[in-house]
């Protein structure tokens, strides 16, 4: 089978619109020591709905206007950016953290499995992964991306090994983050 592959450098902002029954796979490496194919683990899984979507971002500008970064997140530029905000005490108590909130760092892969095709997102930078569902159903702090026993059905979980094998295949990446920091 073959995967395209999505890549997310600096300065980047995507919005992908999901449909009922795609998912949603973030891999990561627990070390970039080890064998890609024992290194690699699933960080989350989010099964999507009619009406999803996410936006992936490492672009400032481009956050939602309700995340704010606590100053532990920041680094570079963007810490410069933000010194007066922060010197203020204007920063939430600690990270801001939900459901549909995914920290995906240098070196990460999210699969997106649909009916037709499976892609690939590579991250050469961190990025916030951030759902929401245009329809307002529900909490999307709470519950984007529930599975549901459909998640279960031999044939996904067959696809999701066969996309792990392909992803292990790929090698190593040319850029890996051990901390989550944006700037």
């Amino acid at each position: 089978m073959e995967y395209s592959i999505i890549e997310i450098k600096r300065d980047t902002t995507k919005r992908l619109s999901l449909r009922k029954g795609e998912i949603l796979i973030w891999f990561s490496l627990s070390s970039m020591f080890l064998n890609p194919k024992s290194s690699i683990q699933i960080s989350d899984i989010w099964q999507l709905n009619d009406g999803d979507f996410i936006t992936i971002t490492n672009r400032y500008e481009d956050f939602p206007e309700w995340l704010e970064l606590f100053p532990t997140e920041v680094t570079g530029s963007l810490a410069i950016k933000l010194l007066d905000k922060f010197n203020k005490g204007e920063y939430p108590e600690q990270p801001i953290d939900g459901a549909n909130i995914w920290r995906v760092k240098s070196g990460d892969k999210i699969a997106w499995i649909k009916d037709s095709e499976q892609q690939i997102i590579s991250f050469d930078e961190n990025a916030f992964v951030i759902g929401d569902n245009s329809k307002n159903k529900g909490n999307p702090f709470q519950d984007f991306g529930v599975l549901t026993n459909d998640a279960t059905n031999p044939s996904l979980i067959k696809t999701a090994q066969d996309v792990q094998n392909y992803i292990s295949k790929m090698g190593l990446p040319r850029t890996f983050a051990t901390e989550w920091r944006i700037g």
